[in-house]
């Protein structure tokens, strides 16, 4: 089984239909991997989805059950949680210094990436147009076609 780094914009998509959810649902289907998150992701999912809840996007209901079904992915290791380690930050510090000076890289970006890049996940997978380019034009990780 592959290995896929996901990043919050991915994994909003598994638990909430935006537009490419199920383009999104079908690659997780159809390659079956082991999926890993950061820290930032769990913080940034539990935002995005309350942020849905203050819009009216989704009612308290829903909001209560998508926190639970992602606890339960991450208690039944559906989903591998990584923590921001030293060896995370160092790498953070390495990719600012080799690209910063060419790359608007965000903070929260780079730890996504450079968390990827530490646990050996295979795959990154992002929404994020920004870094799907970064990732490209730099061949860091290998990206989710």
């Amino acid at each position: 089984m592959p290995t896929f780094f996901i990043d919050t914009s991915i994994l909003v998509k598994l638990y909430y239909q935006e537009q490419d959810s199920s383009i999104v649902s079908l690659k997780i289907l159809s390659h079956k991997p082991v999926i890993h998150i950061s820290e930032i992701s769990k913080i940034e999912f539990y935002s995005s989805i309350h942020r849905k809840y203050r819009n009216k996007e989704i009612s308290d209901i829903e909001l209560k059950l998508l926190i639970e079904q992602f606890i339960n992915d991450i208690k039944s290791k559906n989903i591998i949680l990584f923590k921001i380690s030293k060896n995370v930050i160092l790498k953070a510090e390495d990719l600012i210094k080799v690209y910063g000076k060419d790359y608007n890289l965000r903070t929260l970006d780079i730890l996504q990436i450079s968390t990827g890049l530490v646990t050996k996940s295979e795959y990154f997978y992002t929404a994020d147009n920004k870094l799907i380019n970064f990732i490209k034009e730099t061949k860091i990780i290998n990206l989710v076609g």
